[in-house]
């Protein structure tokens, strides 16, 4: 079975557009026959980009959108804690927990 990691970034981005690539992916792991797989990290980072105060201008959604949304997430994944924090691995060190996430499966 294949698995997929899938980072805040495109977990904020399927939150905010119905219709986009991301939401797409998100419907793809949810009915297909794929491991989907997120970490607490990847599930604090989502929600607090979701609190930016700038989206929540250009998006007008309530805080119990975002509430309703994380647990959605965490009925369709499988929420896995890894053991050992990976650091300086990437670039950009906030990809970190994508690695560690990666880790844990």
């Amino acid at each position: 079975m294949p698995k997929a990691v899938l980072d805040s970034t495109v977990l904020v981005s399927a939150f905010l557009s119905r219709t986009g690539v991301s939401r797409h992916l998100l419907q793809f792991v949810n009915q297909e026959d794929v491991g989907f797989y997120v970490s607490d990290q990847i599930l604090v980072e989502t929600q607090r980009v979701l609190n930016y105060e700038r989206l929540r201008k250009r998006y007008p959604y309530y805080d119990e959108d975002i509430v309703s949304y994380l647990h959605l997430i965490t009925s369709i994944a499988q929420v896995v804690n890894p053991v050992s924090p990976i650091e300086g691995v990437v670039r950009d060190p906030n990809d970190d927990m994508i690695l560690v996430t990666n880790q844990g499966l």
